[in-house]
């Protein structure tokens, strides 16, 4: 009886070291080009500067969106072109009703301390866009300068793709603000501290 009670308990560590073996190759890897895709929400806020006084607005929150498109160079090391964009619809404001876009697009590397680790830091540089166009008159207010991304994510295996909760501080520097495309000697910028939740699939 303590022979077979032994012999049935080495097959079932056996059969569940096979099982674990065979799941560990069977799970999606970082390797190849990926497509992601992310939605949440974030609070943003504008910066403007003009004949030395630097303000900022109050911050609102609202929806955002991203897409990324790159290649695991290693497990451990992804490089992406990343797009990621807040907005959203304003009323009494000093243009009238309108809606605000921010956003910042370029290129990002998320770095992960061991080639299996589910954590990552995400890094980037861009273009960053401020834009608000009032629902009134054909007017529009905007900035296009240097932008940055700095973030961290957590991927979650679900079958044969990631989940990847993320926040991300992401950054359009101030730049010459252009009224209808013409230049005036103010500088506009915005900032957004969001967070959501993005599929990629390998």
């Amino acid at each position: 009886m303590k022979r077979g009670l032994l012999f049935a308990m080495g097959l079932a560590s056996a059969f569940a070291m096979t099982s674990t073996a065979q799941a560990q190759t069977a799970a999606p890897l970082r390797q190849g080009f990926f497509l992601s895709a992310g939605l949440g929400a974030g609070s943003a806020g504008l910066t403007t500067s003009s004949a030395g006084v630097s303000t900022s607005s109050d911050r609102e929150f609202g929806p955002v969106a991203s897409i990324r498109l790159g290649l695991a160079v290693s497990p451990s090391l992804i490089l992406s072109i990343e797009s990621t964009a807040w907005t959203k619809s304003y009323e009494d404001t000093d243009l009238g009703n309108g809606r605000a876009t921010l956003g910042v697009a370029g290129i990002n590397a998320a770095f992960y301390p061991t080639p299996k680790a589910p954590v990552f830091v995400k890094l980037g540089v861009g273009g960053g866009l401020t834009q608000f166009k009032p629902d009134a008159s054909g007017t529009k207010v905007e900035s296009f300068g240097l932008g940055g991304t700095v973030g961290v994510g957590y991927d979650v295996r679900v079958g044969g793709i990631f989940l990847t909760p993320f926040v991300d501080y992401v950054k359009a520097f101030n730049a010459t603000a252009k009224v209808d495309g013409s230049k005036t000697d103010a500088k506009l910028g915005s900032n957004t501290i969001q967070g959501g939740v993005a599929i990629t699939l390998y």
